[in-house]
């Protein structure tokens, strides 16, 4: 995971960790992959630590999206955009407090990967929860348009091999132009 933080109008601050789902403690450190860029399969496993690839590794803190906004004394987080090779369901289990300020996130679905987290998680038990924050989710398309997974949820959706999924607020402003890029919105 790579975090930018603005500090001011001219910087931001580029902060290297693995975000998971729980930490045991500030010093928790992990051997994170050191692959090439757009390698899919290097990531961690379900089972924090253990690496599914076999690229050469760099140790990086362990943390959560949560640990992150409080160290950071973030406010708030408008955006978050997650791309775990898997241990996306795991991000977002470690962002619970953060996601009450959350207007707009996408994440990844690699649903084809064994040993992640994808693996033991359905999509219906990721949007359930999102849903609990208000949020409306959409499947990604590569044409330009957004087909909502909330309202129209299909177990087909769970074959999946992969996929972005991106969700918004049902309040916030961007609600209304998330739908008007879904063909069959209400």
């Amino acid at each position: 995971m790579l975090t930018c933080r603005l500090t001011s109008a001219t910087r931001f601050q580029i902060i290297f960790a693995a975000a998971s789902d729980t930490v045991e403690s500030h010093w928790d450190t992990v051997e994170f992959p050191d692959g090439p860029a757009g390698l899919e399969t290097a990531g961690l496993d379900g089972k924090v630590g253990k690496l599914r690839s076999k690229s050469r590794t760099t140790p990086v803190p362990l943390t959560t999206v949560d640990t992150l906004v409080h160290d950071l004394k973030l406010p708030k987080v408008d955006i978050l955009i997650i791309d775990a090779e898997g241990a996306d369901p795991a991000v977002l289990q470690g962002a619970e407090k953060t996601l009450n300020s959350v207007r707009y996130m996408m994440f990844e679905t690699h649903r084809w990967q064994t040993g992640t987290h994808w693996e033991k998680t359905t999509i219906l038990h990721v949007l359930r929860r999102l849903n609990g924050y208000g949020f409306e989710c959409y499947w990604a398309g590569n044409n330009g348009k957004l087909y909502s997974i909330t309202s129209c949820y299909t177990e087909e959706f769970e074959e999946s091999h992969w996929g972005n999924i991106v969700c918004v607020k049902r309040q916030d402003v961007w609600f209304s132009i998330m739908e008007s890029a879904d063909p069959n919105s209400r």
